[in-house]
């Protein structure tokens, strides 16, 4: 799959799933909007501002909403795995080598990483083609 360019992207994203003949249901479609809202409201909503150094962080809350947060981050192309390595250098001034972990990580588990970032670490495109 190729790197989504996600300023780009229609303001639109449609969530489906594929049962396991291979036929796939859309199940609701919601303007991007929401979703950068929901994500930014389950972020904070039970670690504060501070994070855990907030008055309202509450770490089993989080956990149960953890699956969401990722499958957000996900579509909006927020993990570090979806992202070059100068975009999270610039964000979080993350070593490569830490990036490259989640890049070897992401593509252990299957996921689509953004050809852009597999052009960083060919030695990582060969071992999982």
């Amino acid at each position: 799959m190729g790197n989504p360019n996600f300023e780009d992207e229609p303001r639109e994203i449609i969530c489906a799933t594929c049962n396991d003949d291979g036929f796939i249901t859309v199940t609701h479609e919601v303007p991007r909007e929401e979703l950068e809202t929901e994500l930014s409201e389950l972020s904070t909503r039970f670690a504060g501002p501070r994070g855990p150094a907030s008055d309202n962080y509450h770490p089993e809350k989080r956990a149960l909403l953890q699956p969401r947060i990722d499958e957000l981050r996900e579509l909006l192309g927020r993990h570090f795995w979806q992202r070059t390595q100068a975009a999270v250098r610039a964000s979080h001034q993350m070593p490569v080598e830490r990036h490259r972990k989640y890049v070897k990580g992401a593509l252990e588990e299957g996921k689509s990483v953004p050809a852009e970032v597999l052009a960083e670490y060919p030695e990582l495109s060969e071992t999982n083609d």
